[in-house]
Parts: structure tokens; sequence; C-alpha cells
């Protein structure tokens, strides 16, 4: 299950660099490699046009380097000699695939089937109304209040909307109705019932599947946005307890990986798009600072002097290893409970 776990993280961040890669061929930027695996020894390798591909001892992700000055035989062709547009596109691509392969992802689950309520009781809930007035487990709820039903979203919706209200159930029961009438109770401001439903799985199809997919993409990345700014701006320390390091992540995707593949499926979307916030950041070496530094040389019609350049970024390369050591050393400590022999 680790060994799961490190390949759908280092999916992501090959994904990541397939963005770069796949926007710099768009755009006939010359790319020098393209591997799959961090920097290291390659374990194998094949040159197609300009671009060796290959894969690398370290597979933990992927790489993009691009031809420079002394490598390449078409200065036209070169990154660093590109209309700003086209550098901020490529650099863009690698956040934007972090954004549509949850899309992908998602889909993927709905298609396979994901565990949806019914409108058949599987148990009550200890002193609330459906307990009280009589609903028995395998009664299914046909009518509310004489309106047909068939979907647990609609009922659902009735009962919220009807707190502390009288609400006449019509539930079959071995092939018979049976009328069942009580007060809803409240709770936290809606109506609420007291029952746990049974649950099928469904595929939605590959239609239906898409659209909520991408459906789904969207609402968390929006809340993600919601939180991350709420974080950063008013929950600092909140937010440097709940950032997890690659140690940490993996960790909990092997445990997700060990529950069900499909949960695993949706957490790497939700990771997915934990990056593509993150990489978006100002901060170089991250896309969004690499960006910022491209305006500043569009502003300032003159690219930013190299050494000023360097600078920036081993300030900015800095303050994230000072981050990212801070997550491990509490991940770490984070972890060592679950594995100590109990001293």
């Amino acid at each position: 299950m680790v060994i799961i776990a490190i390949i759908g993280i280092g999916l992501l961040i090959f994904v990541h660099e397939f963005g770069h890669f796949i926007a710099a061929k768009l755009m006939k930027i010359e790319v020098n490699e393209f591997m799959l695996g961090l920097p290291g020894p390659k374990l194998f390798k094949f040159k197609r046009k300009e671009t060796t591909y290959g894969v690398t001892a370290l597979l933990l992700g992927g790489y993009v380097k691009f031809a420079d000055s002394k490598g390449s035989k078409n200065s036209k062709h070169l990154f660093e000699l590109q209309p700003i547009w086209k550098k901020i596109t490529v650099i863009l691509a690698g956040p934007l695939m972090n954004f549509i392969l949850p899309i992908f992802l998602a889909t993927t689950v709905f298609l396979i089937g994901v565990p949806y309520p019914t409108n058949t009781i599987k148990h009550t809930l200890q002193g609330f109304p459906a307990e009280k007035v009589g609903f028995q487990s395998g009664d299914k709820i046909v009518e509310i209040n004489g309106a047909k039903v068939s979907e647990w979203s609609e009922i659902i919706k009735i009962i919220r909307a009807n707190p502390n209200k009288e609400v006449e159930f019509v539930v079959l029961r071995n092939d018979k109705r049976v009328a069942l009438k009580t007060t809803l109770a409240e709770k936290d401001s809606i109506g609420f019932l007291g029952v746990e439903t049974k649950l099928e799985t469904r595929s939605l199809g590959l239609v239906g599947s898409i659209k909520e997919g991408v459906t789904w993409t969207f609402a968390v990345f929006k809340e993600m946005l919601k939180l991350f700014y709420k974080l950063i701006t008013q929950q600092l320390d909140t937010f440097f307890k709940e950032a997890r390091s690659p140690i940490g992540i993996v960790s909990e995707a092997t445990q997700v990986a060990r529950e069900s593949f499909l949960d695993f499926l949706m957490f790497l979307s939700i990771i997915s798009l934990n990056l593509t916030i993150v990489n978006l950041i100002p901060i170089p070496p991250l896309d969004g600072g690499i960006v910022l530094i491209f305006l500043a040389e569009k502003i300032r019609k003159k690219p930013v002097d190299a050494s000023k350049l360097a600078i920036i970024q081993a300030v900015g390369m800095t303050l994230l290893l000072i981050l990212m050591l801070y997550v491990i050393f509490s991940d770490i400590m984070r972890l060592l409970p679950q594995v100590s022999p109990g001293w």
C-alpha cells in the first residue's frame, strides 16, 4: 500500500511537469529532457528529435529541462527568449494540469460507481421521531404529505424544510403501505427525522460522470480557496499545524488506499487541487513566483538582473525548505506514537 501511495503522489508531480512539457512543445520551445522521475541516474532513455525521454531511478514525479543557449542549435526556440505570454503559459500549464487531473479521477470514480443513499431505512436513531413513531429497518419511504418520492434527495429536502412540524410518511413494509405521522425534530435549525438509510452503488454513466466530475472538482476547489485564504489571513498557526510534508501525505495516502481504491483516487484529487493552489503562491521558485518575476520584467521592460534573480530564488527556496523541514519534523513527531513499542 505504501508503494501505491508513493506512485499516486508521484503521478501528481509527473502530471504537473507534463503540463509544462506539453505547453512548451505546443509553443515550439525546445525541450532537452522530459523524464519520469526526479533528476538522478537514468534507468533507460531514448531520443526523439531534440528531446530525450526516459525514466530515472528516483521514480517520485518527473521533470522538464529546457534547452539553454549553450546546448541549442536554434536560439529562437529557447525558453528564455520567448515573449512573456508564452513563458507564463508554459509555467501556468503545470498548475492547470493539477486542476484538470481531478476531473478525470473524479469522473472515473463516478463512472465506476459510488455509494448513494436510498429511500430504504437501515435503522433508526434512538430518541428521535423515527424511532418514536415506529419506523422499522427495511421500510421504504414512498410518499410524504401526499406527494410521491423516489429519491433520498427529495426526502431529505422535505425533512430539512419542516423542523418542529408534523409530517405524514407512507412506507412500504412487506409490500404493504403503512402511514406514519410524526413531528420532526430540529437539529442545527433544520428538520431531522433520525434515520440512517441503506446505500447502493450507482454508476452515473459517461455523460453524468463527466458532469459530476467537473461539478465536484470546481466545488472542492472553491471551498479549498476559501479555507486556504482563511488559514493564511486568520489562522496561520492552524495552517502550520495542518500542513503536511511528503512523509505525512504518503502516510495519509497509505491509510486511505487500505480502505478503498476509489477513496484513494478522490484523496489524490484533493491533493492535486491543493498543489494547484500552492504552486500559484507568488513566491519563487513556485510557479506563481516565477510568473511574478516575468511580470516584473514586463513592467520594467528589461530582464531582472541575474544576480538579483538568484538572490530572490535563493530566499524563496530557503523559506520553502524551512517550512518543509518544519512540517517534516511535525509529521515525524505525529507518526512516532503510531510506531512506538509503547515505552
